[in-house]
């Protein structure tokens, strides 16, 4: 029988070697190391995923740049190679006289020319005047008349030959007249030979009457027909076509008539000065117009 007097390191050994508390401890540490690794993982695809974003929308950004320089240098190029727009006032005599014909005068700007009549206001005579300012295109007229303090606009396009009269209550719209319009090269040619001193003797302004009659009922204008006679007012005012009327039994020698100024003449409804003639327009069933638009109201 042998008896262990002192304890036995053998069994210290394994009883250390084999105690779960040491083994537990190591997985346990092992295991905290575990959990903190994803954290990290997610936060650096985070980043790189907001990166990548941020980079898309600066070249996003880039490419809409140089889209909108290239419009913005591409309508700069159309704007210097497009023809020069010139704007012209002028006072044209109602009663022409040696000493109250046309001239040009050049204005502060190199581009605004005014014509004036010679004479005007000299010795105490006044001229019996008409007023206008025009603005002058390639293709295309604008013409703002002061008529007695009335403002109406005649506008005319060469390339579709339709004129549009834009009144402050109305708007008509007729065939150009080729023979009373002079199309923009010529007027212009009109306005550089006055611009360099020539008398406006050149200049027709004996007064001619053209009796229209407005179509009833009235009817919109198409969008195209405003887009080309930049007459957007005309949107949301009552609008007419005019056309010559029925021949009368006894015709005059034609729907134009030259002739001079009377007290008994008619009241013209509008007028114009588009560099041949003085241009009368008479609407002959204006008061039926008048009173249609009555009803309509």
């Amino acid at each position: 029988m042998t008896i262990l007097t002192k304890p036995s390191i053998i069994i210290k050994k394994s009883d250390v070697t084999e105690s779960p508390l040491v083994h537990d401890t190591t997985i346990c540490d092992e295991e905290k190391v575990e959990v903190h690794a994803p954290p990290a993982y997610w936060a650096q695809k985070k980043r790189s995923t907001g990166g990548l974003l941020c980079m898309s929308i600066i070249a996003l950004m880039m490419a809409v740049t140089g889209i909108v320089s290239g419009l913005l240098l591409y309508r700069q190029y159309l704007r210097s190679n497009a023809v020069h727009r010139f704007h012209v006032f002028c006072s044209i005599p109602m009663e022409p006289k040696p000493e109250a014909q046309l001239r040009w005068h050049t204005g502060p700007d190199a581009d605004v020319q005014v014509f004036a009549t010679a004479g005007a206001g000299e010795g105490g005579d006044e001229v019996d005047e008409l007023l206008e300012r025009l603005e002058i295109d390639d293709d295309f007229e604008r013409i703002l008349v002061i008529d007695n303090g009335r403002n109406v606009e005649f506008i005319h396009n060469f390339n579709i030959n339709m004129t549009g009269i834009v009144d402050k209550e109305r708007c008509f719209f007729m065939p150009l007249e080729a023979s009373l319009v002079l199309p923009p090269p010529q007027l212009l040619a009109g306005i550089a030979a006055g611009a360099a001193g020539a008398a406006g003797g050149g200049w027709d302004v004996s007064r001619v009457r053209s009796a229209l009659q407005a179509a009833l009922p009235r009817a919109a204008p198409g969008a195209a027909l405003l887009r080309a006679l930049r007459a957007d007012a005309c949107r949301h005012r009552p609008s007419y076509m005019l056309h010559a009327p029925a021949p009368a039994p006894a015709p005059a020698p034609g729907d134009m008539l030259v002739r001079k100024r009377s007290a008994d003449e008619p009241q013209h409804d509008y007028i114009q000065f588009s560099g041949q003639h003085i241009q009368e327009i008479q609407i002959s069933n204006m008061a039926e117009l008048l009173k249609y638009e009555r009803s309509q109201a």
